[in-house]
């Protein structure tokens, strides 16, 4: 069989772009005419500047939110404006944008507050944080674009919410129902941001409890994490990002969750892992109902999808598919599962990686139709695996020389038993194609693989 083809070479270099540095800011012009204001406010919106110029930024805010919602309008930004302070967004708010900007002058403040049941809405705005307010701690969240809570639900269409260091949505006990869709969130970037130790901060930041949001078609770089939530969530849809440039840690760490999908994301120049979903610590529900398909992950620091029960207690993430998602050059696994069960890998095309699939302590996995290239210690690693099969899989490797595993697969862990290896493949210089350690090696069944089967 000839070698596959590598499929990362379409990924947006996004880290090549630039972006001019913002520096206006609102200037103090002449009343608008009462009848021009009127005029103004007859159509779908009422204008920023024909607001009160009089009233210092934050309240002459609150009150065109105020006057569009009893109008039944919406609020349009039409002059840049310099903020000291947060603004309290009422429901059934519109808050709308172009080309000009909100600036954020005070550090580790909220800039909008959406506080209380009803819905609010962005589009087309364009904020940024101080940035040099980063502190790698708790107290950074309050260094916030838009913040949701207490029943609040927010659309975030086409915006831009960069610089701010805390996260550019927060989404807070309560909020529910919420989407960023299409919008550009950075954090506060590598100068405040040191090193993978810097785990506070997220473009996007969801606390526990949150049900029912969306994360669809954004561009998120430049922050401590592109996503960190709390645990105990449900039903949420991260897909057809781009998260990159990260400058702490993770692309998405997301805790204990029941019915979530992270499907056709684009992920890389990532520290540590791109996709991270563990049992939390803090309500410590199980996860379950996980779908992760059809990403592209590539120069990752550490595991490029990690499912994992630190908290112990068995196995706690369970019914999950992973699947179709293609990798490159990933310093760990590309796979990595721990305490996991009833589990799906199918179709995944994975080169130059540290191991292509690590599993410890997990049962009624299938590992069918994958491709490993290029692994630098083992293709699989297997410890205290149960009731699992691996079928017409593709391992290959070039070198000759490999310190950990010869590329092949590997089982080790006394409560390994009940594998199923049929119709798998291996190509290349493997000089170990199945290592066994100390297991139930009685309860393998081999079938129609064109490898050796080990002296048991």
């Amino acid at each position: 069989m000839k070698r596959r083809k590598w499929l990362i070479n379409f990924i947006p270099l996004l880290t090549g772009a630039t972006f001019s540095c913002i520096t206006s800011r609102a200037e103090v012009g002449n009343r608008v005419p009462l009848e021009e204001k009127e005029q103004e406010g007859s159509g779908g919106f009422v204008l920023y500047s024909s607001l009160d110029k009089g009233k210092e930024p934050v309240a002459r805010l609150t009150e065109g939110l105020r006057l569009s919602v009893l109008k039944g309008k919406a609020l349009k930004i039409d002059e840049d404006i310099k903020i000291s302070g947060t603004i309290q967004v009422p429901a059934t708010a519109r808050v709308l944008g172009g080309n000009n900007w909100i600036f954020q002058d005070k550090n580790l403040t909220p800039l909008f507050m959406c506080d209380g049941p009803g819905a609010r809405r962005f589009e087309n705005i364009n904020c940024r944080g101080v940035g040099s307010d980063y502190v790698n701690s708790s107290a950074v969240y309050s260094a916030a674009g838009v913040v949701a809570r207490s029943g609040a639900s927010v659309d975030i269409e086409k915006c831009q919410l960069i610089n701010f260091a805390g996260a550019g949505v927060r989404l807070m006990a309560g909020a529910v129902n919420c989407k960023v869709i299409g919008s550009r969130i950075t954090g506060a970037g590598r100068d405040y941001i040191a090193s993978k130790t810097s785990n506070y901060g997220a473009c996007v930041v969801v606390e526990d409890g949150v049900q029912k949001w969306t994360i669809d078609g954004c561009d998120l770089s430049l922050s401590a994490q592109g996503i960190v939530t709390g645990d105990d969530l449900a039903d949420i849809q991260i897909t057809r990002n781009q998260i990159h440039d990260i400058a702490g840690q993770h692309g998405a760490y997301i805790e204990s969750v029941k019915n979530i999908v992270v499907s056709k994301n684009v992920f890389f120049d990532i520290p540590l892992q791109a996709i991270k979903i563990q049992i939390g610590s803090v309500r410590a529900t199980d996860a379950d109902r996980i779908l992760i398909e059809e990403n592209v992950i590539s120069r990752v620091g550490s595991h490029a999808i990690l499912l994992t029960n630190p908290v112990g207690n068995g196995a706690r993430l369970k019914n999950f598919t992973i699947r179709k998602n293609t990798f490159n050059s990933v310093g760990e696994s590309a796979i990595s599962l721990n305490n996991c069960s009833d589990g799906l890998i199918e179709s995944n095309e994975i080169q130059s990686v540290g191991r292509g699939l690590y599993v410890d302590s997990c049962g009624m996995l299938s590992v069918v139709k994958n491709s490993i290239q290029d692994a630098t210690k083992e293709s699989s690693l297997s410890v205290n695996m149960r009731n699992s099969s691996f079928r017409e899989n593709y391992f290959y490797t070039k070198a000759t020389d490999r310190a950990e595993g010869g590329g092949g697969i590997s089982f080790t862990g006394a409560s390994t038993e009940g594998i199923e290896l049929k119709l798998n493949k291996m190509e290349g210089a493997i000089p170990r194609k199945i290592l066994m350690g100390k297991i139930n090696a009685s309860r393998f069944h081999f079938e129609g693989n064109n490898f050796t089967i080990p002296d048991r």
